[in-house]
């Protein structure tokens, strides 16, 4: 199975004092608390990451003078919500958390980050950013307007003393047919996630689950992101050479049938 990685961004919508807290100063003399009296508003869609913005609260105001002030709207409501502002020409927020998967539609909104960069004479620090970040998700039409805030991989883990369990391992060749090993195919992982589930493969009476996946559907798009797993994992692309879909094509229904069976 491919890893995929996808990655949460921040973005600036208004004036470039607000990117400061993700640069650094070169090797100067700033003047203290360059900017006092300028709060940073950010919407976020998580009360976990309203959280991590506080750890540098304290940090931000004492070295800039900065105060952040961070407003959460839940992940299913929350592209709806921003979009509405952004698209009807304002917004209340100076920084905004967003799926680079919504980048068409909030990109255009956003503050170029390059001139302002250059015009604070900024030493801005990527080289630990992966680098499909650095060159695709983060820009918009060419131009950076956001930095990472996480990245997501997909990564497999698996029971060892389910697995190695001599029982279980008679019960799986008897109903597949091959010996019960960690998953290397979407096949075996899902006749393992189907053969383990609902019963005591521990040895206790226990109704146990047999895998973990999130298909809900929701704002955050997490059964979007456990299909394309899939799709691209046989092969697929969102588009060919003259940019005509490939969503609705072998991999595609593919990936989505076995999703919808599992």
């Amino acid at each position: 199975m491919r890893r995929f990685w996808s990655a949460t961004s921040v973005a600036v919508l208004l004036g470039g004092f607000v990117t400061i807290g993700w640069l650094t100063w070169p090797d100067r003399a700033p003047a203290a608390r360059p900017y006092e009296g300028q709060t940073v508003r950010a919407v976020v869609n998580a009360e976990f990451v309203k959280y991590s913005l506080t750890l540098i609260e304290q940090d931000l105001y004492d070295k800039l003078g900065v105060k952040l002030e961070t407003e959460v709207i839940p992940a299913d409501a929350f592209v709806a919500k921003t979009l509405l502002e952004f698209n009807g020409g304002g917004s209340p927020w100076d920084l905004v958390m967003f799926g680079p998967s919504n980048m068409p539609d909030y990109g255009r909104h956003f503050e170029p980050l390059e001139p302002w960069i250059e015009k604070l004479k900024l030493d801005f620090a990527m080289d630990d950013i992966v680098p499909v970040f650095a060159k695709v998700m983060l820009r918009y039409q060419g131009k950076l307007v956001s930095m990472p805030y996480d990245g997501d991989i997909h990564i497999m883990y698996w029971n060892k003393p389910a697995f190695e369990r001599a029982e279980n391992k008679a019960k799986f060749k008897a109903k597949y047919k091959y010996d019960l090993q960690p998953p290397k195919t979407w096949k075996q992982w899902d006749d393992a996630a189907e053969f383990f589930h609902g019963w005591g493969w521990d040895g206790t009476q226990a109704k146990l689950f047999g895998a973990g996946a999130s298909y809900k559907p929701s704002g955050s798009g997490y059964s979007y992101h456990w299909w394309r797993s899939r799709f691209f994992s046989y092969g697929g692309n969102y588009f060919d050479a003259n940019m005509k879909p490939l969503i609705n094509t072998t991999a595609g229904v593919r990936a989505l049938e076995e999703m919808v069976k599992t």
